[in-house]
């Protein structure tokens, strides 16, 4: 997966799945939005994908 912005402002990843539909078979590749948890000890950033 690769970790991409759309407008600058929100983040999402990009699958080697195709969409469903016309667009995958177009080659658009299916997108998940993300969750961002952030340690408020150590400021430990992780993303996770929103299924």
């Amino acid at each position: 997966m690769e970790l991409q912005t759309g407008d600058g402002f929100k983040l999402y990843l990009v699958t080697n799945e195709p969409k469903p539909g016309l667009l995958g078979g177009l080659g658009v590749k299916e997108k998940l939005g993300t969750v961002v948890a952030v340690c408020p000890e150590c400021g430990l950033i992780r993303h996770y994908a929103k299924k």
